[in-house]
């Protein structure tokens, strides 16, 4: 193996979400697709621990920093700048996928942003591709900038789920300021929207490519259920009922397995529709259904 030792970094200290303290869910899918290629790695949660540094020594070979939100970034800047220069540092995320020039012009300890989607990407680099034979990132090579053309988005993967045995802390429920202790966890079953709204940029990654709706089987969201301990799971699909009959599924096998938990979904009006359906999704355990504001006119 080319790594030996890698610390992954969720660098914000501050919780923006009002729900919760809510998991690195796409740190921990990175992780999950590194597993096979470095002997250890370790997750820190700067909401929890705010000296990272603290975790580096002389073994640690290998730093990914998943930068997703704008806050705080003067402070992730002198994080990164402050990381070893002979450790390989690689950065990724929405935020860094949308300023790529930026961080590398202000952060010279950076050797690779990943943009878009990292989980292949991650992959080709710990095998030791040829940097420039990967699509999807940019790299510093002789004293210069090199951007490889983009990679197309991928499509959620059955069988790659969150690491969360990596995981240090409790992440739990907030009302307002006030943390209630109660844990929960997160999962993706599908990623995208089959929509265009001209208000939302969700569907579409930095770069302005429209990302497909690409689901899960139920059977797979299912079998990654089973590993979560928590008794509260939000999913962060876009929209979870887009395919009814993949949702009846889920239901149905949930009620099958006597999985009991509770759940938060995002869906749309249009599931009214279907109240056979409504009552299905209550018995298998879904409690709180947030529908969007699509239109003013209807």
């Amino acid at each position: 193996m080319k790594y030996k030792n890698a610390l992954c970094i969720h660098p914000q200290r501050k919780e923006i979400s009002d729900i919760g303290i809510v998991p690195p869910l796409g740190l921990e899918h990175i992780a999950s697709a590194m597993k096979d290629f470095v002997e250890r790695i370790t997750i820190i949660d700067m909401r929890f621990e705010k000296d990272a540094l603290a975790f580096i020594d002389k073994t640690t070979d290998l730093i990914c920093i998943s930068i997703n939100w704008w806050h705080e970034e003067k402070e992730v800047k002198e994080l990164i700048n402050s990381l070893p220069k002979n450790t390989t540092t690689i950065i990724g995320g929405r935020y860094a996928t949308e300023n790529v020039d930026i961080f590398l012009n202000d952060c010279p300890n950076i050797n690779i942003i990943v943009r878009g989607d990292g989980e292949e990407i991650i992959r080709d680099i710990l095998q030791d591709k040829p940097l420039s034979e990967i699509t999807g990132i940019s790299y510093r090579k002789n004293g210069s900038v090199i951007h490889n053309a983009p990679r197309s988005l991928s499509k959620v993967m059955d069988n790659i789920y969150p690491d969360r045995s990596l995981r240090r802390y409790r992440y739990t429920v907030k009302l307002q300021d006030l943390d209630l202790g109660v844990e929960w966890d997160t999962i993706s079953s599908s990623r995208g929207c089959p929509f265009s709204c001209k208000y939302c940029d969700f569907s579409s990654n930095p770069l302005g490519e429209k990302r497909n709706w690409s689901a899960r089987s139920p059977e797979s969201v299912i079998e990654e259920l089973k590993t979560i301990k928590a008794r509260y799971v939000g999913f962060t699909d876009d929209n979870m009922t887009n395919d009814l009959k993949r949702m009846e599924r889920i239901c149905d096998l949930l009620i099958e397995e006597k999985i009991d938990k509770t759940y938060f979904i995002n869906t749309r009006l249009n599931l009214a529709a279907r109240p056979d359906l409504v009552k299905k999704i209550y018995r298998a355990g879904f409690r709180v259904l947030l529908v969007g504001l699509e239109s003013t006119q209807d």
